[in-house]
């Protein structure tokens, strides 16, 4: 695509929030894709089509891309990430078709996976580590730990079935029917 004054090459606009043109030349233009959302699944979905070919318009309502995935500065001093760990859906597979690393992605998965405060002051914290949320639980209520390892052995092994780091993930086919999902579980002991 060459670039003419009212529609900066696509080279240009990188890396800059805001609107390429005017929104009236904006509408004028014939685009193959509109994505509304430029969070990161948006963003995804966005370079998926840029790079068959499509001409593709991202369209964001906040002032910044990212949507789950950013850092907000919600009490002085303190910047946190409201949503992140829905990021940890992003596919390994789309993460290298995209080439994200080349471009500066970074993931740093959260050993402290979840603060859970309860009205009576009590809070629990889980975490990426079995032993530590354990813990955690037998701290709170010693007699909910076993219930605590099924409950999660039973989630990881679905998750190994269903959403494997490769092609065979479940989510990167057309919608699964009924029957798929049960084969791919009819091993499970469950």
């Amino acid at each position: 695509m060459t670039s003419t004054p009212s529609q900066p090459s696509a080279r240009s606009a990188l890396g800059r929030v805001g609107l390429p043109a005017p929104v009236r030349e904006l509408a004028q233009q014939r685009w193959d894709a509109i994505v509304v959302g430029g969070g990161h699944n948006g963003l995804a979905c966005a370079a998926y089509l840029a790079r068959a070919g499509k001409r593709v318009l991202v369209l964001e309502a906040r002032d910044r891309l990212g949507g789950a995935c950013t850092l907000e500065e919600t009490w002085p001093g303190y910047r946190v990430s409201p949503c992140a760990y829905l990021c940890g859906l992003l596919h390994p597979i789309v993460i290298d078709e995209l080439r994200m690393v080349d471009y500066g992605f970074h993931w740093t998965p959260a050993t402290a996976g979840m603060f859970v405060p309860f009205d009576d002051g009590e809070s629990i914290q889980l975490w990426d580590d079995d032993e530590r949320c354990e813990e955690e639980i037998r701290r709170l209520s010693p007699r909910d730990v076993a219930g605590w390892r099924a409950m999660t052995d039973v989630m990881r092994r679905a998750r190994n079935a269903l959403r494997p780091p490769t092609e065979d993930d479940i989510w990167l086919c057309r919608r699964p029917s009924r029957e798929m999902i049960e084969d791919r579980l009819k091993n499970d002991p469950e």
